[in-house]
């Protein structure tokens, strides 16, 4: 009997002894990325929601096409943002998937443009075609297009004044899905620089958004191999566009007297 009581007690000892080595190792490595600026004070060993928003801060403007987004990362992604708060939780958005790299192109080249008024491309002060087609994360293995749902259109049943609440919707929905994409090692770049009218034309003929109004596009993949820029819009190992940073301007923040 006081042999396996003793027996007893050194299992017991022992299994401490492993949940406190255990729970060193874990304290150790939560300081060491909290002093790399990586973890979040407040939740130990996680990344920290500052770190995850400069991530998708600057927009990536090439992808690596051949790195498609696997379907279980797609519905985490999707989750996150169909999670975010709506007012009174209405559907005002609706999200449209693209996964074909040939469509993607389609909408880089021809929908994601600057126009002119006629329709033509823009052409610069020495006659060549200017800032087109610059809108390269449009060019992406995974392309999010968020809209207004039919009942919150125009001609829809919901009364107007709740369309003031459409933007806003989407806009924090399309941050859920670039916050869940960091956070899975994805780089983003978000497009409100398109023709609404082509995008629309678009999404009826390709997907089953059969009464779409697209608002706002998010292009999310890893970056290109080539070792580009997140600014250069690339096609076919040619860079098309640079876009060149322009400084941060601060958010003014008020305080109450």
């Amino acid at each position: 009997m006081i042999s396996a009581r003793l027996c007893a007690n050194s299992r017991g000892q022992k299994a401490k002894s492993v949940a406190n080595l255990r729970q060193s190792l874990c304290s150790f490595a939560a300081a060491l990325r909290l002093s790399s600026g990586w973890a979040s004070p407040l939740n130990t060993g996680m990344p920290s929601v500052i770190d995850l928003v400069k991530l998708m801060q600057s927009c990536q403007r090439n992808f690596d096409l051949s790195r498609p987004v696997p379907k279980r990362d797609q519905d985490y992604i999707l989750q996150c943002a169909t999670t975010m708060p709506t007012r009174n939780a209405r559907p005002f958005y609706d999200i449209t998937v693209i996964t074909d790299v040939a469509l993607t192109r389609h909408i880089y080249n021809d929908i994601a443009v600057d126009r002119q008024p006629d329709g033509s491309v823009g052409i610069d002060t020495d006659g060549n075609r200017c800032c087109d087609r610059r809108n390269g994360q449009t060019h992406a293995p995974l392309l999010l297009v968020f809209g207004v749902t039919p009942d919150y259109q125009v001609d829809g049943p919901q009364p107007p004044h709740r369309r003031k609440d459409i933007t806003q919707s989407l806009a924090i929905a399309s941050a859920g899905a670039a916050l869940a994409a960091v956070e899975l090692g994805y780089k983003t770049g978000y497009c409100k620089c398109f023709n609404e009218q082509l995008m629309t034309e678009f999404l009826i003929k390709h997907t089953h958004c059969q009464k779409p109004e697209p608002r706002l596009m998010l292009g999310i993949g890893h970056p290109h191999p080539g070792g580009y820029e997140r600014g250069q819009s690339v096609l076919d190992g040619q860079v098309i566009w640079h876009a060149m940073p322009r400084g941060a301007t601060p958010v003014p923040i008020h305080h109450q007297k």
